[in-house]
């Protein structure tokens, strides 16, 4: 029994912990200016400042640049793949047709020759690209002429360093890349068998290359070690050194995608004393039709989670994204949807907009807008109603990225039209190819692709991810909340969603954590600085220059050295992502580099594990 003291004593205690929780709530709710967007700019550069590579079909237009030879179709798939890496390395790239010997008797022989062996005659040309190789210039061969052809002629078959053909067509069990061809590391594309989900997405069969002395492998098919060494095993990426040259060869349609783009410049990285390009330096998560501010489909949630839809999005999912937010540092873009389906009377709710802007303030996140929409409207009606139902909300909040499940004319339209009202400067889209990842939509407004759905993980998809990182030093990361909202099917459920989700993220996409983790407002600025880029780059001894033109701001660098490590940098700062590769943040039009001898040794450290073994 507590005396008379003990109880006005505790009870004082208990009304002061009151006042000083309250107390620091209401202080936090003054503070939080939620409906102002910090990542929302003014100023940023239009598309008129844009600096690309020149792609051209006349020698004439390169006007003595350096450049480089694309040899087959340019409206391929490989095709429109060279274009675009074009435009981000500002590499100029002339394309020429069936017959290319006037390249031969050019003054400024190319950087490199690319060839598409599926467009071109490439046996017939033998002698022409031995004549190349003579002369210095490296020669690519983005896929490979059809084995028979390949088995006849011994001058190309000596060309890409094949010292045997085992078999036109083999099954392999998985595919292996080695370190240091792309960031991220080594690694193991074969199913692990203790895994009920089968990532296995490789075309598995292929023709069996074997190549000898003077050849350097980047990937190979697996075999089974008891049955194959592994000095036999497929060749599918590898290089040769020929005459004056190197050959690289990709035995696949490797090249035909974005997984291209890395995969271009880690052969330019391999063919050079070392190499600098602009990246983007930006890692964005995009949560797609979250929160929704109408409570449709309640009567499903009802059934599912016995709450309501908007009950279930802030009690449930909040808190659940909130705390992996936190766990692995990430910073959503939250593309909210006041109203989906128009079939329905729901409204959205005013104080529900109001809670989230303020939960995504905390959190460091962005708000964005989703155009997604059922029902008898148009998309100018949609984004007409949201936009009245914002100001009728008495918000302030600049929403300058939307989400779109794709591009359209009457999307491209609106945007141009609306542009000085609704403020929005960054479009996200899943990639589908057809267009390039990351552009100028309209004058005003970019398009940064979505790289990869979180639910949707893959052995190919993990090698794009690896490739559009070296290229671009950029993701873009989709959860897609709608199939939650409006599940089809039990794997559809939150908890469901939400394990498999968190399980590839935590494992798969953790080791490009080097890069910086942005919004996606904050990704668009570094997406124009990239794009705007012009710059000039020079080495002498052991020090390399970055000179940017003038009215080109901060931009980011991938440097790769062969051997080499930063010693000092002036006027900007370095990143070391992994060996011989870093990223540099150029802060000044002239920013010098010093390099020496890499003083870390490296040695084997045994046979290499699978994913599953780590």
């Amino acid at each position: 029994m507590i005396s008379r003291r003990e109880y006005v004593i505790m009870s004082m205690m208990m009304v002061v912990v009151l006042f000083l929780f309250q107390f620091s709530q209401i202080i936090r709710d003054r503070g939080n200016d939620y409906d102002t967007n910090q990542y929302w700019n003014q100023q940023l550069t239009t598309a008129s400042a844009v600096h690309t590579g020149v792609c051209t079909t006349s020698y004439r237009d390169l006007q003595g640049r350096p450049y480089i030879v694309f040899w087959g179709d340019e409206e391929s798939p490989l095709g429109k793949m060279v274009r675009q890496w074009s435009g981000y390395t500002k590499e100029n790239v002339l394309f020429v047709g069936e017959s290319f010997q006037k390249v031969l008797g050019y003054g400024k022989k190319p950087k490199l020759f690319l060839i598409d062996a599926s467009s071109r005659k490439v046996v017939s040309w033998t002698q022409e690209l031995e004549e190349l190789t003579k002369q210095g210039v490296s020669l690519v061969f983005c896929n490979l002429p059809s084995y028979e052809a390949l088995q006849r002629n011994q001058r190309l078959t000596k060309m890409l360093g094949i010292s045997s053909y085992k078999e036109e067509k083999t099954m392999v069990e998985g595919v292996r890349l080695f370190e240091g061809f792309l960031l991220g590391g080594e690694a193991i594309y074969k199913r692990n068998p203790r895994e009920e989900k089968n990532y296995q997405d490789f075309s598995l069969e292929m023709p069996w290359y074997i190549t000898g002395k003077g050849t350097k492998t980047y990937m190979v098919g697996l075999k089974d070690e008891e049955k194959v060494k592994r000095e036999d095993f497929p060749r599918i990426l590898w290089k040769n050194n020929y005459q004056k040259a190197a050959v690289f060869a990709v035995n696949g349609e490797y090249m035909n995608s974005l997984t291209g783009l890395g995969i271009l410049d880690a052969i330019v990285y391999e063919s050079s004393d070392y190499q600098i390009y602009p990246v983007v330096n930006g890692q964005c998560v995009s949560v797609v039709d979250y929160p929704s501010l109408s409570n449709e489909n309640s009567q499903q949630m009802e059934a599912y989670y016995s709450r309501n839809t908007n009950s279930f999005l802030r009690d449930i999912v909040w808190p659940s994204l909130l705390s992996r937010t936190l766990r692995e540092k990430n910073k959503l873009t939250c593309f909210l949807n006041p109203k989906y389906n128009y079939h329905t009377e729901q409204l959205p709710d005013k104080s529900l907009l109001t809670f989230y802007l303020q939960q995504l303030k905390e959190a460091e996140a962005e708000a964005g807008l989703s155009f997604r929409y059922q029902g008898q409207t148009s998309l100018a009606e949609k984004v007409d109603y949201e936009q009245r139902f914002l100001r009728l909300s008495n918000i302030n909040y600049r929403f300058g990225a939307c989400y779109v499940d794709q591009l359209s004319p009457e999307l491209k339209t609106l945007l141009e039209e609306s542009k000085k009202d609704a403020g929005v400067h960054t479009i996200s889209y899943p990639a589908t190819g057809e267009t390039p990842l990351l552009s100028f939509y309209t004058k005003e407004v970019t398009a940064l692709g979505i790289t990869h759905s979180a639910r949707e993980y893959s052995f190919t998809k993990d090698l794009e991810l690896r490739s559009v990182q070296t290229a671009l030093g950029y993701s873009n990361l989709m959860l897609d909340m709608h199939r939650v909202l409006w599940p089809q099917d039990k794997q559809d459920l939150w908890q469901y969603f939400y394990e498999e989700v968190s399980n590839i993220m935590s494992t798969f996409y953790r080791k490009f954590q080097v890069f910086d983790q942005t919004t996606l407002s904050e990704c668009d600025s570094r997406v124009r600085a990239m794009l705007n880029a012009r710059f000039t780059t020079t080495r002498t001894g052991n020090n390399i220059e970055i000179a940017l033109s003038k009215g080109c701001g901060e931009t980011w660098f991938l440097l790769r050295t062969h051997g080499e490590d930063v010693k000092e940098i002036n006027l900007g700062e370095v990143r070391k992502l992994e060996r011989n590769a870093y990223l540099v943040h150029v802060t000044a039009p002239r920013t010098q580099i010093q390099l020496e001898p890499a003083k870390e040794v490296y040695s084997y450290q045994g046979p290499v594990e699978f994913f599953w073994q780590k």
